[in-house]
């Protein structure tokens, strides 16, 4: 489990690892993020049956970035107000990825060292890569991977995976035109969102 650690409008902050130190502190957050949007897709199935709500509240989604580093933790503030709280790049990396989700029509975004820490915990995760970016704040490019929820159809994701990150790899390399072809590929095969979730597995 998560610390919560504030709200900002409609936005979680939540750290994990922090005030009790666990090792898989990645790989909780990644199966947090997944239970959240399993839970979100299971309430869409639950309103569109319900038939009071109007289509933007059962197409409505949540988007998570998570990134893992180091921060400083601890109370921070005044006497006349103080609260236990991260501050840090690595929390920032964090909510840039939030927010680039939405330039790439997805909804959670990890880094590389989310992804990885995750993966050494022997968790099976759905996920491609998505890019190589420099965020607003920062000179080093990082990479950022979007993980698949169970409401979207695995089956699917496989073939997209394969044709989205040929396509990058083309991107990369500056094969614009063959990029270009390869994306128009991708996205006739992007997944589509069931409302049936399934809760995934953590190893």
């Amino acid at each position: 489990a998560g610390t919560l650690d504030k709200y900002v409008g409609d936005a979680i902050v939540t750290m994990f690892g922090m005030p009790l130190p666990v090792k898989d502190h990645a790989l909780r957050a990644c199966l947090s993020a997944l239970e959240m949007q399993n839970r979100h897709a299971a309430l869409r199935a639950k309103w569109a049956q319900s038939g009071q709500w109007p289509t933007s509240v059962l197409n409505m989604r949540t988007r998570i970035g998570l990134n893992t580093g180091y921060a400083i933790i601890g109370n921070m503030g005044s006497e006349v107000r103080f609260n236990y709280t991260m501050m840090g790049d690595s929390v920032n990396l964090a909510a840039r990825c939030e927010s680039v989700s939405k330039s790439y029509g997805v909804y959670t975004t990890v880094t590389e060292t989310t992804l990885h820490a995750a993966l050494a915990y022997g968790a099976k995760l759905n996920y491609r890569k998505l890019d190589c970016v420099v965020v607003k704040g920062r000179h080093e490019p990082v990479e950022l991977y979007e993980l698949w929820d169970s409401s979207i159809d695995e089956e699917a994701t496989t073939t997209c995976k394969v044709a989205y990150e040929a396509a990058l790899a083309h991107y990369f390399k500056g094969d614009w035109r063959v990029a270009l072809a390869a994306f128009e590929t991708s996205e006739m095969l992007e997944p589509s969102i069931t409302f049936a979730p399934t809760t995934p597995s953590a190893v």
